[in-house]
């Protein structure tokens, strides 16, 4: 997308959550920050590793995205520097709407043509009713990305920006006002079984090994397994700590 779409649509969306002049001046200018200073993964292969470059019009990106808004949503609560995090965050969730694959006949590719011609065309006037869908929108922190998914991207330059400025509305409550409604008690419940489930995966570890040092650590190893496989607590346990990081 390009700069300027990037910061109309980021201050557009900002002004509705009434910060002050200088605050949007500062998310908008961090939402081109991913162009101008990349961020890179490791990646790790057989014979080597290597840095390389975000993708952002990507799941690679929109994890990105999150992990910023994450860093957003600790930095606002604290009262903190939060603006830069949050730019860099909605660059990405704004990038990943831009439709990229064209089809044919039954194949899908890239097709940077496509990508172009859709963030070279966006409609000047940007509609208030995407950004009121996404303040308005109950996700909680964790089905955030999932819905971006469920959405999809934008196949006409209107369906862009509509997508955009919804992301864009859903990311930044996310940030200022969350919807967190039962979380903290949804949390003590999930977590209250997830330690009954660690005890006994640890006494079984101590039953079928006996007690000695080996049949610790297979203990720990299922503590570890069970936790790893219990998706609705780590659910509640994200949504929690993203209300009260």
């Amino acid at each position: 997308m390009k700069w300027e779409d990037h910061r109309r649509i980021t201050t557009y969306v900002c002004k509705l959550f009434n910060f002050d002049e200088e605050t949007i001046r500062k998310i908008s200018e961090a939402s081109i920050l991913p162009d101008k200073e990349p961020d890179y993964v490791i990646v790790r292969r057989k014979k080597r590793m290597y840095r390389k470059r975000v993708s952002h019009h990507s799941e690679e990106g929109l994890e990105m995205g999150l992990k910023y808004l994450k860093i957003a949503r600790k930095e606002f609560v604290r009262k903190g520097n939060f603006e830069i995090p949050l730019g860099r965050a909605l660059h990405y969730f704004q990038d990943y709407v831009v439709g990229t694959e064209k089809k044919l006949w039954i194949f899908s590719f890239r097709s940077w043509e496509k990508h172009d011609q859709l963030e070279s065309n966006l409609p000047k006037e940007i509609d208030w009713k995407p950004a009121k869908e996404g303040l308005e929108s109950e996700v909680y922190p964790h089905e955030l990305l999932g819905r971006i998914r469920e959405r999809g991207k934008g196949e006409t330059p209107e369906e862009v920006l509509n997508l955009a400025v919804y992301v864009t509305a859903l990311a930044l409550k996310m940030v200022v006002d969350p919807y967190v409604e039962g979380v903290e008690e949804n949390y003590q419940k999930h977590l209250k079984i997830m330690l009954f489930i660690s005890f006994l995966s640890f006494l079984l570890g101590l039953i079928a090994l006996g007690l000695n040092l080996g049949s610790v650590l297979v203990g720990l190893f299922l503590v570890l397994v069970s936790y790893a496989l219990n998706l609705p607590f780590r659910r509640a346990r994200f949504d929690y700590k993203w209300w009260k990081p």
